[in-house]
């Protein structure tokens, strides 16, 4: 009878070991499902075909950034409606 409930037990063990590995293995791959699916989303335009986006030229003056002068330079605005 001794044999029969350490066998028992062990198999529980194993058994609890297997079903919480798995788990654990479920709810990672539920986590990288939804961040892919998050990137995808955001490669992709919400209506799925390219929309045409407008750039604009914008110049920047000459400015001081934390005690550092920044000489006059243009940066472009990417506007997509």
């Amino acid at each position: 009878m001794l044999l029969s409930e350490s066998l028992q037990a062990g198999s529980t063990a194993a058994a609890n070991k297997s079903y919480a590995a798995g788990y654990e293995k479920g709810r990672s791959d539920s986590a990288k499902q939804q961040y892919h699916t998050l990137i995808e989303q955001q490669r992709q335009p919400a209506g799925g075909i390219d929309e045409p986006a407008t750039l604009f030229e914008i110049p920047l003056p000459e400015r001081e950034v934390g005690g550092t002068i920044l000489k006059p330079s243009t940066r472009t605005l990417r506007i997509q409606e």
